[in-house]
């Protein structure tokens, strides 16, 4: 049997620290609008599971972003105190690494570069680690290709 309830802005006007993607690094974020959902997945172990959907705002530039936030009773974590704290996992969209901008001329690449350059950069910002991986090598192997390097590898 399971347990559902829903609120509405539960964490509203909470202040988060993540990446921006227009400021390029971590920076404050309010919540501006939220809807808080909880649900006890097996009421005899007391096992809840947690996730918040959020609208949040760069108190910086005044980016809005969504982001959803997990976190379940089974997953605890202690801090160096012996405090016990449930361990938050997040998602944020549009996704980005904080310090992993775009290059500033990559519109000058050639259009093949080009193209492999922006899906792998949007490959690492959304924390997609094989497919990063697969695209520089891609990039590696379309620059030398259009740079005629020798060599077979």
């Amino acid at each position: 049997m399971r347990f559902a309830s829903v609120n509405l802005n539960g964490t509203q006007n909470k202040e988060i620290w993540i990446p921006c993607s227009k400021c390029d690094c971590e920076t404050c974020h309010k919540v501006m609008l939220s809807i808080n959902t909880s649900e006890v997945v097996n009421p005899d172990d007391e096992i809840t599971f947690w996730e918040d959907y959020e609208v949040v705002q760069c108190q910086g530039c005044k980016t809005i972003s969504f982001r959803i936030a997990w976190r379940d009773s089974e997953d605890i974590i202690t801090d160096g105190e012996g405090r016990i704290e449930l361990n938050e996992q997040e998602l944020i969209y549009p996704g980005r690494v904080a310090g992993r901008h775009q290059l500033r001329n990559s519109p000058q690449l050639p259009s093949k570069i080009l193209g492999i350059y922006y899906e792998t950069h949007a490959a690492l910002c959304n924390k997609l680690h094989v497919l990063t991986g697969m695209g520089i090598r891609a990039l590696i192997e379309a620059v030398c290709k259009d740079k005629f390097a020798s060599g077979k590898n």
